[in-house]
């Protein structure tokens, strides 16, 4: 089985290929991902459809940022002209950064002297990135690298509700 991230920008994919690739190998024999921000919707609706022709599921991770979930949900899937029977798999979760917080758990935060959260459900990139520089951590990129290398699945399914349903349906059996 194959299976293509779509994603919103160069971050978010180094978070897939970082955080998501081995937990979704152990599902799909295939795995990629793809940056939106410069394709047409129109585009992105032609792709979908020539994938489920040659049987490749998708993924399609877009932030919340703000407003109601199920709206963005259902934004996301009319702009791509889909069904919400047979839309595929369009997952929204709030940002990205909130998934990647949540993973590093007591002992991440403590390697890189930031405060713990036992929920991350509702941190925004930019308290993200706050955080970082509280902790001394200037440089954004470097600080999005040190949280990866501490990343956890196990921890993210912990503090993350949006991340813990996502792990729960694409790979339910990974342990890490």
């Amino acid at each position: 089985m194959k299976c293509l991230i779509f994603c919103e920008g160069e971050n978010d994919r180094k978070f897939i290929q970082r955080a998501l690739k081995d937990p979704l190998h152990s599902v799909y024999d295939r795995v990629e991902d793809l940056c939106t921000s410069s394709i047409p919707d129109k585009k992105i609706k032609d792709m979908i459809f020539s994938m489920k022709k040659i049987n490749f599921d998708y993924i399609y991770l877009k932030d919340k940022d703000e407003g109601c979930l199920v709206e963005k949900r259902n934004e996301r899937i009319a702009a791509l002209e889909q069904s919400v029977e047979n839309h595929g798999v369009v997952i929204v979760c709030y940002e990205l950064e909130s998934w990647l917080y949540a993973g590093l758990g007591k002992s991440g935060c403590e390697k890189l002297n930031l405060e713990y959260l036992s929920t991350t459900d509702n941190l925004t990139k930019e308290e993200f990135f706050e955080r970082g520089r509280k902790a001394g951590i200037q440089n954004e990129y470097s600080f999005r690298n040190k949280t990866l290398n501490e990343f956890k699945i196990k921890y993210a399914k912990k503090c993350n509700a949006s991340f813990a349903r996502f792990a729960k349906k694409y790979f339910p059996n990974y342990l890490d």
